[in-house]
């Protein structure tokens, strides 16, 4: 038997990056995450976020997709939109209707929140 290859292991996180340019000429950026948003994957979730947020004006956070978040992915977000804040840049949040999204925001005692970051920061 042969081990197997690193291109045939299925990575449990992705993000994918998706440009465009606004009506006003300015950068819209979507960041798409998949899969599991916890621990293990924060340092680059982190930095692709932090890049992200930094070439854009407007950047959507896409978690539609995450099936697996902990605590250090809620604060992966939170830090987001606080830091988007601070830069003027303007953030969206979706997947807000996620089921993992909801019941980490519920088990960590976050019940009002789970639409708080939904609405566009400016």
């Amino acid at each position: 038997m042969t081990a197997p290859h690193a291109r045939d292991k299925v990575k449990p996180m992705k993000i994918v990056q998706e440009e465009a340019v606004g009506a006003g000429g300015e950068k819209l950026l979507t960041l798409k995450i998949a899969g599991e948003m916890t621990i293990p994957y924060a340092e680059e979730i982190r930095t692709a976020l932090l890049v992200a947020l930094n070439a854009a004006d407007r950047l959507t956070l896409d978690i539609e997709e995450v099936r697996s978040i902990d605590l250090t992915g809620l604060q992966l977000i939170f830090s987001t939109r606080h830091t988007a804040e601070a830069l003027h840049k303007e953030i969206e949040l979706n997947g807000t209707d996620n089921n993992e999204y909801r019941d980490m925001l519920r088990a960590a005692g976050f019940p009002c929140w789970v639409d708080c970051i939904r609405s566009v920061v400016n």
